[in-house]
């Protein structure tokens, strides 16, 4: 009887078609700041190859941010192309390990990242982190209703339920923050707020809490 370990990278095994893309992974921050030099900001492997859980015809979906970026899709695309040529041996290799894989890749600025933060969360249970420069700082809002009701379907059912009262927390603690924070000519904090106010905010934060929990343990505990 042979060992388990000998056919382990064979290919068009399981172990060989994941070592295969693996390998892919491994060789495209090399590729793509040899191309974008300094342009190059943050590069990322998501989907089923950030999730490891391809198949051998799987595209790897990656997120290239960088700055400056040509204008429109095509452009993109085609400035791009440098990156593929360079990996097209490795691809090729890949290929005569059973795996029929492409570059499917999505093209932003930093800027539109910040704009677009749906992608984010498209990104947070899958993402791969290969390649980060100064990191993407992500949008600040002081209030986030109208995102979680615009993005309800993407969340489980149990936290779907709480969302109602989720941006109920989220619109008065927008109303209130400045107010809190920083007072006004005629409004003192310490004179305004009280135990009402004090036990409301608890309460809400304790909510927050279980519902973020919830979230987790229906995701599997996965963090981005």
């Amino acid at each position: 009887m042979t060992g388990g370990t000998a056919n382990a990278g064979a290919p068009g095994s399981i172990a060989g078609y994941r070592a295969a893309f693996e390998e892919l992974v491994q060789a495209l921050p090399h590729a793509s700041t040899e191309h974008y030099g300094d342009r190059l900001v943050s590069l990322a492997v998501f989907g089923s190859v950030g999730r490891g859980t391809m198949r051998p015809d799987s595209d790897m979906d990656l997120l290239v941010v960088a700055d400056p970026l040509p204008a429109g899709r095509l452009r993109r695309v085609a400035d791009f192309a440098a990156v593929e040529e360079t990996l097209a041996p490795a691809l090729l290799q890949a290929r005569a390990r059973g795996v029929n894989t492409s570059l499917s890749a999505l093209f932003k600025t930093p800027e539109e990242v910040r704009a677009h933060s749906p992608i984010l969360l498209d990104m947070m249970d899958d993402a791969r982190i290969l390649f980060d420069r100064q990191g993407i700082e992500p949008p600040k809002w002081h209030d986030v209703s109208d995102f979680l009701v615009e993005n309800a379907g993407r969340f489980p059912a149990s936290v779907r339920v709480a969302i109602p009262r989720l941006t109920q927390v989220s619109k008065w603690l927008r109303k209130e923050r400045e107010l809190a924070f920083y007072g006004d000519i005629d409004f003192v904090p310490t004179e305004e707020y009280g135990p009402e106010e004090a036990r409301r905010a608890m309460d809400d934060a304790a909510f927050v809490v279980a519902t973020a929990e919830s979230l987790l343990a229906a995701t599997g505990g996965r963090q981005g």
